[in-house]
């Protein structure tokens, strides 16, 4: 059965920030962004409207291993780099692995829904840093 919900201007003005960048903001970065626009906003709001969006399957949040979430407009099955110096997080521009759930569900007690993947590594610039 689906969810109905309204998408008020705050909600809208939230995702559309999310979807204009490829940056994964965390949340205190996404009520800078938008506090321009509603500066009514309080940080609490976008926090909570990050989770409602999230759970309507609007957006993707991220656990980059920092402490906090960062958050992809693109709520579409897709990889992450995560870069363990600078704390980047970057799509991978990589197909889907097709069928894994099925592959992996024999490891697990329980019933596979989906996968997230994370790869962790250095980035380009971090590692060009480290030469100089």
């Amino acid at each position: 059965m689906a969810t109905y919900f309204r998408m008020t201007n705050q909600r809208r003005v939230i995702l559309d920030y999310l979807k204009s960048t490829d940056s994964h903001p965390a949340a205190a970065t996404v009520y800078k962004a938008v506090k321009g626009k509603l500066p009514q906003i309080s940080f609490a709001t976008v926090y909570r409207t990050l989770n409602f969006l999230k759970e309507q399957g609007m957006l993707l949040e991220i656990d980059a291993g920092q402490g906090y979430s960062r958050f992809d407009g693109n709520p579409t099955n897709h990889y992450h780099f995560i870069c363990s110096s600078c704390n980047t997080v970057m799509d991978i521009n990589a197909p889907v692995i097709e069928g894994i759930e099925q592959k992996l569900s024999k490891y697990v007690r329980g019933k596979v829904a989906g996968h997230r993947l994370n790869l962790i590594g250095i980035c380009a610039d971090c590692l060009n840093n480290r030469k100089r």
